[in-house]
């Protein structure tokens, strides 16, 4: 299987990853479905907000390879006609692209 890898000096990565999680809608807290607003917040029985289950870099990963997903099947769409598009149909649910980041 193909790899795409993403190489960036030690220095930097953290930076990188901060500001493309910031920029993609990453945040450190999310609202917990399970908050009740007609009982008193309180950060262990009624918290408002839940740490994200979703590591920084599992973020990235996803984000990257939904970008690299909807780039490549639009631009296909776009070169094969109408016809090739039908057969293509069952194929485009299939994509899948893994990303390793380290």
């Amino acid at each position: 299987m193909a790899q795409l890898v993403l190489n960036f000096p030690n220095a930097i990565a953290p930076r990188l990853l901060n500001s493309f999680c910031a920029a993609t809608g990453w945040q450190a807290n999310i609202f917990n479905p399970a908050y009740r607003p007609d009982l008193p917040t309180d950060p262990e029985t009624n918290p408002e907000t839940l740490p994200n289950p979703t590591s920084q870099i599992n973020w990235a990963k996803a984000r990257i390879i939904d970008f690299v997903k909807e780039k490549s099947l639009i631009t296909e769409l776009s070169i094969f006609d109408a016809t090739q598009r039908t057969e293509r149909t069952a194929a485009e649910a299939n994509i899948r692209i893994e990303l390793d980041v380290t």
